[in-house]
């Protein structure tokens, strides 16, 4: 027997919501000013002074010292455990459990998983319904939130994923950045409000708890979708515009192993057609062995609209090759050039591989190109090529088939070597007065390291005289003369 909450003579399942970190706070209190029905609302923050300031139905403190994680995930994570008991109290008689956080800071990455890990021992069916952050706010905090994401998928039983690059395109380039980031909350609020509808709305085709539970139990991640169309296509538009959300992560619906359809129109104007034309579209996109669960319901206040509500979810997403490698843009300075895209050449195995065992390297060649044609063997030894300017003679044939030889070398002839006289060579001749070695003492006492005097000589009679002439030298002399 499911726990559940009793109003009047029905059993109702219990839907919590709870909001994790700044971000998760902001969107439960989009959702409480939404005026959203049968949801209990839970705020769980490190902040003190901002879970302070929440209107949910339960505030739950995380960590001790109330000053917030500083975008440590570590340090969320080790509040959220601190605070398990006061988790548990508050998830306690939950059916269906959303947790909303904002991936790539400190609580709502750190402690969103610890707090999915207790929804799922308690045996919780847990939503995660999370936001990635926008490119400008850096690489660093892109890859927190996607080891956060990957973190929460292990315990979620799916994960709803919104891009906030994608706000742009929803709210346009122009717009204000509260505007951003209340799209992004209303997306988290259509995607709680829009399940706890399904349950709580009864209707022709009623959607129970336990069906919802069987199409959320495909683990994975999960595409929600919701739009509302008039007008004669009002189901064709409101399929198509509910798959085509622009704000969800995730491919699309191929591939999806759960899929949960929920049609509302008011009382009397929806057709047998228009329920065909919705699961027709539905069906085309998705897996045919997709388990597929789908319902109608009545709301009067819907006037002439339709709105069409899709839940997929098993989904395994679009990846991309870990070998492929963009193409090479052009270069600047104007010069526009053609793009080019490299593949990483495949390896051929040393020896034959198992038939089970998928070859990457055969995804990389490219098919249009033409295949080798396959030498001949040559079984005969080769001749050796005879060159066709040569004329074989009796002397060449002889040696035909003989191993190849060393050429022998010959000194030259020099025509004029008996010409040539042979000199003797003279022996090196040393001095007999001077030794080869010497001993130190007798080099330093010795007459060729005392100092030479210079020769001062006689002062000569012109030079007394003052005559200028007389301190030339005598050749200079003679040519004057």
């Amino acid at each position: 027997m499911l726990p559940s909450e009793e109003s009047g003579d029905s059993f109702v399942a219990v839907i919590k919501v709870i909001g994790v970190g700044g971000g998760g706070c902001n969107a439960v209190e989009h959702m409480i000013t939404r005026q959203t029905r049968g949801i209990t609302f839970i705020a769980a923050n490190t902040d003190r002074q901002a879970l302070m300031k929440s209107h949910a139905d339960v505030l739950v403190p995380l960590g001790e010292s109330g000053l917030g994680a500083g975008a440590k995930p570590e340090v969320g994570a080790a509040c959220a455990e601190q605070a398990a008991d006061a988790i548990r109290e508050a998830l306690e008689g939950t059916n269906l459990l959303f947790i909303t956080a904002g991936m790539g800071g400190g609580t709502g990455t750190g402690a969103a998983p610890v707090i999915a890990s207790i929804a799922k021992s308690m045996g919780i069916l847990t939503v995660g319904v999370v936001t990635k952050p926008f490119f400008f706010e850096g690489a660093r905090r892109m890859r927190n939130a996607e080891k956060g994401i990957v973190k929460l998928n292990e315990y979620v039983d799916c994960l709803i994923t919104i891009l906030n690059d994608k706000l742009e395109d929803e709210v346009g380039g122009t717009a204000l950045m509260t505007d951003c980031f209340a799209a992004a909350n209303d997306v988290l609020y259509r995607a709680c409000n829009g399940i706890a509808e399904i349950i709580h709305t009864p209707g022709l085709i009623n959607v129970d708890f336990e069906d919802l539970r069987t199409v959320m139990s495909s683990r994975g991640t999960a595409l929600m979708g919701l739009a509302t169309a008039e007008g004669p296509d009002r189901a064709k538009i409101a399929s198509e515009k509910a798959i085509a959300c622009p704000l969800l992560e995730g491919a699309n619906l191929q591939g999806a192993m759960g899929l949960l359809v929920y049609i509302t129109a008011s009382d009397g104007s929806m057709t047998q057609s228009e329920i065909r034309q919705v699961m027709s579209i539905m069906r085309n996109f998705t897996n045919p062995d997709a388990n597929v669960v789908f319902g109608t319901a009545f709301d009067n206040s819907m006037g002439e609209s339709l709105r069409v509500t899709v839940v997929a979810t098993g989904l395994a997403g679009e990846t991309k090759p870990e070998n492929s490698i963009p193409a090479v843009a052009a270069p600047a300075m104007g010069l526009k050039q053609p793009q080019y895209a490299y593949a990483a050449p495949g390896i051929a195995p040393a020896s034959p591989a198992p038939s089970d065992v998928p070859q990457f390297g055969s995804s990389f060649q490219n098919p249009s190109a033409a295949e080798p044609e396959p030498q001949p063997e040559l079984n005969e030894p080769m001749q050796p090529i005879q060159p066709s300017f040569i004329k074989p003679t009796p002397e060449t044939e002889q040696f035909q088939g003989l191993p190849p030889q060393e050429p022998q070398f010959e000194p030259e002839h020099e025509p004029d070597a008996g010409l040539r006289e042979e000199v003797p060579a003279e022996p090196e001749q040393r001095s007999a007065t001077v030794p080869l070695f010497r001993p130190i003492s007798e080099i330093a006492t010795g007459a060729a390291a005392q100092p030479e005097e210079p020769e001062i000589r006689p002062e000569s009679e012109e030079h007394r005289s003052g005559n200028l002439f007389s301190a030339v030298p005598s050749f200079f002399r003679r040519n004057r003369s």
